[in-house]
Formats: C-alpha cells, sequence, structure tokens
C-alpha cells in the first residue's frame, strides 16, 4: 500500500517577515535614496575627472623633504625617486602610470556599486553597500581629488566623509542591517563624529594627535569585534554565509 508524503509548508516567524519587511525602501524613501545615489556618483566621477590634469601635473614635480610621500603622491628625493632611476623609469611614466591607476580603481569601484545599485537598490544593505564602493577611492586616499583649487576643498572634505561613515556603517550593520550588538550604534555615532573632527578640521590639535590615532584604532578594532559578535551569537547561517563572502 503506498503511502503519500506530506510536506509541510514552511513556517515564517513575524520576526521574520518583519525583518525582510524592514530592509525594504519603498516609496518617496526609496526615490530619494537612488536620487542621492546618482548625486554621490556623479560628484565622485565628477571630482575625480576634474582633478586628473592637475594631479598629472603635480606628479611631475619632486617634494622636497624627507617625509614619506602619501599613496600615489609625488615623489621625495629619499622615497621613488632613485628607484624610478634604477629600473631607467621616468617621472612621467609614474605620472601617467598613477593617474591610470587611479582612474581605474575608481571606475571598478563605481561599476561594482552600479550593479548592486541596478539589482537591489530598494534593499537597505544593498544600497549602503553600492555607496561604500562608490565611495571607497575617495575613502583610501584623497591625494588626486587634493590638487583641486581651494574652492573646492569642502566638496572633497563632504565626499571623504561620507566615504569614512558608509565604510564603518556597513561593518557595524552587515549583513542584517541593524547594529549588532545593540550599543554598537553609540560607536557608529562616535565614528561619525570622529571623522567629522579628522576631516573638517584637519589642522586642528586633534587630527595629528595621538589621541586621534588611538581612536581611530579602537573605532576600526570595534568594527571587527562587532562582526564577530555578530558572526558567532546572532547570524543565522545564510548571513554567516554572507559575511564570510565579505
Amino acid at each position: 500500500m503506498l503511502h503519500q508524503t506530506r510536506t509541510e509548508p514552511e513556517v515564517i516567524s513575524n520576526h521574520d517577515l518583519q525583518e525582510a519587511t524592514d530592509m525594504s525602501l519603498h516609496g518617496s524613501l526609496l526615490v530619494l535614496a537612488r536620487v542621492l545615489w546618482i548625486v554621490v556618483v556623479v560628484l565622485v566621477v565628477g571630482l575625480s575627472v576634474a582633478s586628473t590634469p592637475a594631479y598629472f601635473a603635480s606628479l611631475h614635480h619632486i617634494l622636497n623633504t624627507t617625509d614619506t610621500p602619501d599613496l600615489g603622491g609625488q615623489l621625495t628625493p629619499s622615497s621613488g625617486v632613485q628607484e624610478l632611476q634604477a629600473a631607467g623609469l621616468s617621472l612621467d611614466f609614474y605620472a601617467r602610470f598613477s593617474v591610470l591607476l587611479t582612474l581605474v580603481f575608481l571606475f571598478v569601484s563605481v561599476a561594482v556599486g552600479f550593479v548592486i545599485f541596478w539589482r537591489r537598490s530598494d534593499d537597505r544593505m544593498a544600497l549602503l553597500a553600492s555607496f561604500t564602493l562608490v565611495l571607497f577611492a575617495p575613502t583610501i586616499s584623497t591625494t588626486n581629488l587634493d590638487t583641486l583649487p581651494a574652492g573646492w576643498m569642502l566638496l572633497i572634505q563632504s565626499v571623504h566623509f561620507l566615504g569614512e561613515v558608509c565604510f564603518g556603517m556597513f561593518f557595524y550593520l552587515f549583513p542584517s542591517g541593524q547594529f549588532v550588538p545593540r550599543w554598537a550604534r553609540w560607536l557608529a555615532v562616535g565614528l561619525m563624529i570622529y571623522w567629522m573632527a579628522d576631516i573638517f578640521l584637519p589642522a586642528s590639535q586633534f587630527s595629528n594627535s595621538l589621541l586621534s590615532f588611538v581612536l581611530f584604532l579602537g573605532l576600526q578594532a570595534s568594527q571587527v569585534v562587532a562582526q564577530i559578535y555578530r558572526y558567532r551569537r546572532v547570524s543565522s547561517p545564510v548571513q554567516r554565509q554572507q559575511t564570510k563572502w565579505v
């Protein structure tokens, strides 16, 4: 005698439904988020393209200092110039290579961010990831943007600030889009205050102080700790797999 096997329907808890709903953007909020994303992309790409001529020209000049040059920045007699000469390369080659590398890095990160935006712009966490990628290049280094005239400085600082905040918030929120543990939201507030002081007040005593360095390390460590805590104590199997991908 054959017995039919009945498959029980999957039961989804109210908590799971609420969490899934909370991750989505709708209506005017979704439109606003998409418009803001487009504005940020235009701003980041526009500033980078506008800075290219001045950035390229600046790389042909050698800094007369013993300080370590910035990433992708002007070389010094003791750092970079001797290596170029030993390799038989010119300063013009270095300038062209640095500009090309900067633009490729920018457009690759923007392209990946665009793919995420195109497919999942209604998802809060995906949208934050897209913002983070779009702003990743100026977050890593603003050396090229710093060659723009002083009148552009506020825009450059704003882009840098947004990039640092998005990067930190991503690790506080990924993958559920919620602060875990709950007190991580206060770390996020501290993160914003720290970068506001460091970026918008670069000439202050705080920006170049030991306290600033210690706080920076502490904030970076807190993002790692938050992810470890979430992974071990809170995340579902699917979320743990997402964390491994990142």
